[in-house]
């Protein structure tokens, strides 16, 4: 490993399937292999190729590194962050947790007890309710395609197949996330969790005074609202770029500040991947996003008379689950 001096390339990867160029990733089918005897032999072994996880990553970038070990753990790092994306609620402070695992539980905690000791008193009992939030992997598949020409430039175009892989695992994974319905093999996403709090708005455009009941409910409930943010589509946030907080002020509901737009202080994120007309608010560290195992590429030249038209099918694979030990720290607002 200490003799390599060329940067990981997910389109080499790729093309390697090309009969007669097998040998040109020979280092990434190497850290394939390695990736999958680390992680345990996943579901689909045999068919496809173990890609890097984030925090085979992380080990690299935190290790100091010697004959090309920069570049070698930088492009491994952009290959991580493509395949296994930053989704717009992790940048919102939901956690991230990768296991080598099935499925694991988490606890979540209601009704705690506390109280004052008299001298010589005894110490209250806990009245603790402790149930579990079960997550158990559902396969995110993301399938891109390559025409006969482009299949062939591929490992030339590094940066713009990763930027597309990137785009694809995202939007899947985040629209899951946020509105999966929880049956069809699909994670229950936070806009239909059983638990959260709701708000109903009297018109399309929440006023200052229903979004501030929002607030209101899940601070009622013990989220710390120093950690709250709103995620909404951006067709919702230019509505409310333009809506005043009271008619006629100018003063209008959304600020810029601090770099970012923010509604009472609260910092707003958007996605394409919420529904338009739903706005998402809560302390996103009470939400946990679970990735089993590696993501993995299965790359299909010949299914559906590809071998004769050219074209090339890449699915990249991750097996995820999402689940929330405080449903009471969302609250979702709609019509």
């Amino acid at each position: 490993m200490a003799s390599h001096q060329r940067p990981y390339e997910f389109g080499r990867l790729i093309t390697s399937t090309i009969a007669g160029r097998e040998s040109d990733a020979h280092y990434e089918n190497g850290l394939s292999q390695a990736i999958a005897k680390r992680f345990g032999s996943p579901a689909w072994a045999g068919i496809g190729y173990c890609l890097p996880p984030r925090s085979a990553a992380r080990d690299l970038l935190t290790t100091p590194a010697s004959a090309a070990g920069d570049l070698i753990g930088e492009s491994i790092a952009a290959v991580a962050q493509s395949v296994r994306p930053v989704t717009v609620l992790e940048a919102a402070g939901m956690q991230v947790i990768e296991t080598s695992g099935d499925f694991f539980h988490l606890p979540r905690w209601t009704a705690a007890s506390a109280g004052w000791v008299a001298e010589n008193g005894s110490i209250p009992s806990l009245g603790t309710t402790v149930s579990t939030v079960d997550l158990a992997p559902k396969i995110a598949g993301a399938r891109l395609a390559f025409s006969r020409r482009l299949s062939l430039l591929v490992d030339g175009i590094e940066q713009q197949v990763l930027a597309e892989v990137s785009r694809a695992v995202r939007s899947l994974i985040e629209s899951a996330v946020i509105a999966g319905s929880g049956v069809s093999s699909e994670p229950l996403g936070l806009l239909n969790l059983p638990g959260k709090k709701s708000k109903t708005f009297a018109g399309s455009t929440p006023t200052l005074a229903e979004l501030s009941d929002m607030v209101e409910l899940v601070t009622d409930a013990d989220a710390d609202i120093s950690r709250l943010a709103f995620v909404l589509h951006p067709s919702d946030l230019r509505d409310l770029l333009i809506a005043e907080k009271v008619a006629s002020t100018g003063e209008l509901i959304v600020q810029w500040h601090e770099g970012r737009y923010r509604i009472f202080g609260i910092p707003v994120f958007t996605t394409t991947n919420c529904t338009e007309g739903k706005v998402l608010l809560g302390d996103f560290s009470a939400g946990n996003l679970a990735f089993f195992g590696p993501p993995q590429a299965i790359v299909d030249r010949f299914s559906g008379g590809k071998a004769t038209t050219g074209q090339t099918e890449i699915v990249v694979l991750n097996m995820v689950d999402v689940g929330c030990t405080n449903q009471n720290a969302i609250c979702v607002g709609s019509a």
